[in-house]
């Protein structure tokens, strides 16, 4: 087999690199290089700021008894938003009724944290490890919170 040929379109380009053959389409050769001069130019592409739920900040644990996904102490909402003002982070998922809500298995992760001025706050996103959410200046505040 020669070390490299085109198909037809949309058909696989084969690659021979060090014994291996590699299968990709031309866009996805295209996308590989276009990724790769980025990165060398320290260059952000939209694919290397998207995240996936299992790599943002869990909610490590919530005190607050009277909210609808608090479970002994563990919050069964699927994702928490952090709202609130300057100084104050108050969990804006906190919802105080006597149905209780939310999934079976905890799996508590920050969706969105309006919070700028968070040290923890990156893009809107939250940054820190884990965060923990408990009574503060309201029923239901981000404990991890911290102004910069």
């Amino acid at each position: 087999m020669p070390p490299s040929s085109r198909g037809g379109k949309g058909e696989a380009i084969l690659i021979k690199k060090s014994g291996l053959i590699c299968g990709k389409t031309p866009r996805d050769a295209w996308r590989d290089r276009r990724r790769r001069s980025s990165i060398a130019r320290n260059e952000t592409t939209e694919a290397d700021m998207s995240m996936t739920l299992d790599e943002l900040p869990r909610v490590t644990e919530c005190s607050v008894a009277g909210c609808s996904y608090n479970d002994h102490s563990h919050c069964h909402a699927a994702a928490v938003t952090i709202g609130g003002s300057v100084g104050d982070a108050e969990c804006a998922t906190f919802i105080p009724l006597s149905a209780k809500g939310g999934l079976d298995k905890v799996v508590t992760h920050v969706g969105a944290c309006q919070r700028a001025e968070c040290v923890h706050n990156e893009q809107l996103e939250c940054s820190a490890p884990a965060v923990r959410i408990g009574a503060g200046a309201d029923d239901a505040d981000c404990l991890t919170y911290e102004v910069r």
